[in-house]
């Protein structure tokens, strides 16, 4: 890492960085309004409030924003003039270059956490796994939260992953040979993607098991209807997701974040945080139901003072 003889200076990025940030800022801004929608409707709505069978939603959402949080207050610093000391310049460095890859990771395991769970629901007959391993949920939180971290600070203490920064840029950790950010990207991205495919493929398989048995009784089934769409719901989500997410994953383990190539996963990576809460809202039925309500009170509210 460059530090500077001067007991202070200010963090403000480059012309250069600034303006290959600017269309991040503008994401982040729409991002910040669908979220507060979304978290407005759970606080206002208490059919939406079911804290424990979408808690591993919620957790995924809760990452989204402090991954939201996390940039405004780099953006915040990065263009202040302020003259910050050496000491907390390293600090927001370490901020700034942990927080992005860790953050992400737990992304990857949180929803891997949540397709077992739906995994589990659909292939026992609909039982509450929320309810009934209460602890194992607990020990699943804990785990997914403390294990990244734990990696990241190993690899940063025997120097495997140093913090790098450039005057002008954002700060970042470079990783010192081939086999570490191999081993980087199968953790943070082939093992939870691959794990996630397979119990998704297994779900799928599932249901059309299920499906043709019912079939062949001429039967309807509405806990297949469910399931169904539980796993059509998981499968949309996780593409789209995973289409947005993964460069900024894989890329962030071999560029510098501020290149043209970590820029553009950035900002595609902050297109995937905007978008979480409407696909989520889009097919999850209660999600849909609520705000189709919403409108309708307000559709008959506003058009009696539209003709007054």
């Amino acid at each position: 890492m460059n530090n500077s003889s001067s007991p202070c200076a200010p963090l403000a990025w480059s012309a250069t960085a600034a303006d290959a940030i600017e269309p991040s800022f503008y994401v982040c801004i729409i991002a910040v309004i669908l979220h507060s929608a979304f978290w407005l409707s759970i606080l206002v709505f208490s059919s939406l409030r079911q804290w424990e069978s979408l808690q591993w939603l919620y957790a995924f959402l809760i990452v989204d924003l402090l991954l939201l949080i996390r940039f405004f207050i780099l953006y915040g610093l990065r263009t202040s003039p302020a003259c910050v000391s050496v000491d907390l310049r390293t600090l927001v460095c370490y901020f700034e270059g942990v927080g992005d890859i860790y953050l992400n990771m737990l992304q990857g395991y949180v929803l891997l956490a949540l397709n077992i769970c739906r995994h589990y629901q659909i292939t026992r007959g609909g039982a509450d796994i929320y309810t009934s391993h209460r602890c194992l949920m607990l020990t699943a939180h804990i785990l997914i939260y403390i294990v990244p971290l734990i990696l990241l600070i190993i690899e940063i203490k025997l120097d495997w992953a140093v913090l790098y920064r450039r005057p002008g840029n954002s700060c970042d950790l470079d990783f010192s040979s081939p086999a570490v950010q191999t081993f980087n990207t199968i953790f943070a991205y082939v093992f939870p993607v691959g794990l996630t495919l397979t119990y998704l493929f297994l779900s799928l398989r599932h249901v059309r098991r299920i499906a043709a048995a019912i079939r062949d009784q001429q039967i309807s089934d509405t806990r297949l209807k469910h399931h169904r769409l539980l796993v059509f719901q998981s499968i949309t989500f996780y593409s789209v997701w995973l289409l947005l997410w993964s460069p900024h994953v894989i890329i962030s383990q071999f560029v510098y974040v501020s290149s043209t190539a970590g820029a553009v996963s950035q900002i595609l990576n902050y297109i995937e945080l905007t978008s979480d809460p409407l696909i989520i809202a889009a097919l999850d039925v209660r999600f849909l139901k609520v705000w189709k309500e919403t409108f309708a009170k307000m559709k008959t509210r506003i058009v009696p003072i539209a003709n007054a």
